[in-house]
């Protein structure tokens, strides 16, 4: 039986996270950024924290956003 059918539902619950969550915040920082005119320099602690922590990440893009573009808040468009 090979390591991944032994792993269960965990395994895929987990690739399915990343691809979903992870992947999709991680654009939705960038292009957010890109509309706000941030250098993408900012973003990179943000992203990495996305990739290994998920909402961490997103949570650092937000209060960097709120420090560098001062009346975003926290308003998406």
């Amino acid at each position: 039986m090979s390591p991944i059918r032994r792993c269960g539902g965990s395994f895929t619950a987990g690739w399915i996270h990343y691809l979903a969550f992870d992947l999709m915040v991680g654009l939705f920082i960038v292009t957010d950024a890109a509309r706000l005119g941030i250098a993408h320099w900012w973003l990179l602690p943000a992203l990495f924290l996305t990739l290994m922590f998920g909402p961490a990440g997103l949570l650092l893009y937000f209060a960097t956003r709120y420090f560098l573009v001062p009346g975003a808040m926290l308003v998406v468009m």
